[in-house]
């Protein structure tokens, strides 16, 4: 019994394989049967269309003479190469037709010439305000035409220079000499003090030299002046009643240190002033002399 089971299975399973590949079989000569209908189809019309052209041809020819007959001919061969040579030129053209370009904005092209016109008067105006350095870069031609005057305008420059630095040497410097002694305390020893018989220096001469002093500047005003530049003691008051500056002492050198009648006493080019030292003016070449004296 299995047997036959199997044997049954077995042609059944072969039926249906048999079964598939008719239905498929006959799919696909459906297929090709649509397909023949539709070729068939087309070349039926298109042998229409080449017999009614035919016709055509024909009812043309019989209609006219054997020399229209040509003429119709040529002319339909005529118009199709015509045809032809403009499907041609159309697709040359068509290929040779360069792609078009946007056109040109017309306002950005202001904007660009509006910039370069600025740039360009900027330029002109830097221009014209640094003239010098167009002058130094493109210097100007001396002129010919006079040269006489440029020779005259020449030379009281080329003059000038040498007066200034003459006159610049001529401004000497003023000078006086300068003394400052107490010589005669030497022939007084005996009414000297003690205290001043240390300070007194053994020549008897405690300053000598030549100074220079500015214009205006009076014989007080230098004798400060040098004794503050020599580190020399100094002691003087103002007197209202004569308006003037009286010199109690030099070098700690008083007054009455050598007598009642001793003190400092000035002199200029060997002469009394007659005046204060504060009111006698410096000229070049003089001669100041301050002595300490023992007998006034």
């Amino acid at each position: 019994m299995k047997g036959n089971k199997k044997i049954i299975l077995g042609c059944l399973l072969f039926i249906t394989v048999l079964c598939t590949v008719l239905i498929i079989k006959g799919m696909g000569g459906s297929d090709n049967s649509s397909t023949g209908v539709v070729e068939s189809k087309e070349i039926s019309q298109s042998g229409i269309v080449s017999a009614d052209q035919k016709e055509e041809t024909k009812a043309a020819i019989s209609s006219s003479g054997p020399g229209e007959a040509e003429v119709s001919s040529a002319d339909l061969r005529k118009k199709e190469n015509t045809s032809k040579k403009a499907s041609a030129k159309r697709n040359n053209d068509h290929k040779k037709e360069p792609k078009r370009t946007k056109e040109p904005d017309k306002a950005a092209d202001r904007k660009a010439d509006n910039k370069i016109d600025k740039k360009t008067a900027d330029l002109s105006s830097a221009r014209t305000r640094s003239p010098k350095k167009n002058a130094g870069s493109q210097p100007k031609p001396q002129s010919t035409k006079n040269p006489e005057k440029s020779t005259q305008a020449a030379a009281p420059a080329s003059t000038q220079l040498p007066a200034a630095a003459t006159g610049a040497t001529k401004q000497e410097k003023k000078e006086c000499s300068f003394t400052i002694t107490c010589q005669e305390v030497f022939s007084h020893m005996d009414k000297l003090s003690e205290s001043a018989k240390k300070v007194i220096p053994q020549d008897g001469i405690i300053l000598n030299g030549t100074f220079a002093f500015e214009e205006g500047e009076t014989v007080f005003d230098l004798l400060k002046r040098v004794c503050k530049e020599k580190e020399i003691h100094l002691d003087y008051v103002f007197t209202p009643l004569y308006s003037s500056y009286y010199i109690k002492g030099i070098h700690n050198l008083y007054e009455f240190d050598c007598g009642d009648e001793s003190g400092w006493m000035y002199s200029v080019n060997g002469k009394d002033p007659g005046c204060g030292s504060n009111k006698y003016k410096l000229a070049k070449g003089d001669q100041v002399v301050f002595n300490y004296t023992c007998e006034y």
